[in-house]
């Protein structure tokens, strides 16, 4: 199996303090900080933007960026986004066609940067069937939500696609993004995700480095 990531969504965080928060979360035994980057458009909601990343990473020199590019045309911000980000998701939904994500994925690999793509939960894995085949990203990212707005229900048919993508790629890394709790991480762990994007149900506990063991602790009932 692959390395378990824990990475808190910091959309849901106190984003008046966002230095605090990271911290907090990082202390508390988070793998990496979940930056979730909207532009209005490609979803209805409007989040960080590239300052705010730039100023984070100055605070946080050391802390692991995953950033989620919820965005349309993502191609125009690859040199921006590589300034701070150690990870990149984009969605193919934001591409007109697969050679478009072949391009922006082109793009991404001129720099050191960890890369993946990510599916909304109606987009079938099929889309990306030649993406992942051709080994082109280092992760896929499979939304259990609908993108745009934290605190949502966790979509249960994304069990299925999970499972799946396990199943023909077993040696890559599966990211899921959206209702993570302690009920829905074990299912997602036992179809064969791997890197876990949680965000409410993190932040709302009083304990979040005891939530962050425990999900860790789900790992053993299945070794």
């Amino acid at each position: 199996m692959n390395k378990i990531i824990i990475a808190p969504s910091m959309l849901s965080s106190d984003l008046s303090n966002l230095e605090y928060e990271s911290k907090r979360m990082l202390e508390a035994g988070a793998d990496w900080l979940h930056m979730d980057i909207m532009d209005a458009h490609f979803v209805p909601n409007l989040t960080f933007g590239y300052p705010v990343l730039e100023s984070l990473r100055k605070k946080l020199p050391n802390a692991y960026l995953d950033c989620h590019l919820m965005i349309e045309n993502p191609i125009k911000w690859v040199t921006e986004i590589v300034k701070t980000a150690n990870s990149v998701s984009f969605h193919i939904e934001a591409c007109n066609d697969i050679n478009e994500a072949k391009c922006i994925i082109n793009e991404f690999r001129k720099y050191n940067i960890k890369l993946g793509i990510a599916l909304n939960p109606d987009t079938p894995l099929v889309n990306v069937y030649e993406i992942l085949d051709k080994h082109l990203v280092d992760y896929l990212l499979i939304m259990t939500v609908i993108p745009g707005f934290s605190g949502q229900s966790f979509h249960m048919k994304c069990l299925e696609k999970i499972a799946l993508a396990h199943k023909r790629y077993p040696n890559l890394d599966i990211q899921v993004d959206g209702g993570i709790n302690l009920e829905t991480f074990q299912l997602c762990l036992e179809k064969g995700a791997n890197i876990f994007v949680s965000g409410s149900t993190i932040f709302k506990c009083k304990e979040p480095k005891e939530l962050i063991m425990k999900f860790r602790k789900c790992k053993l009932k299945i070794m």
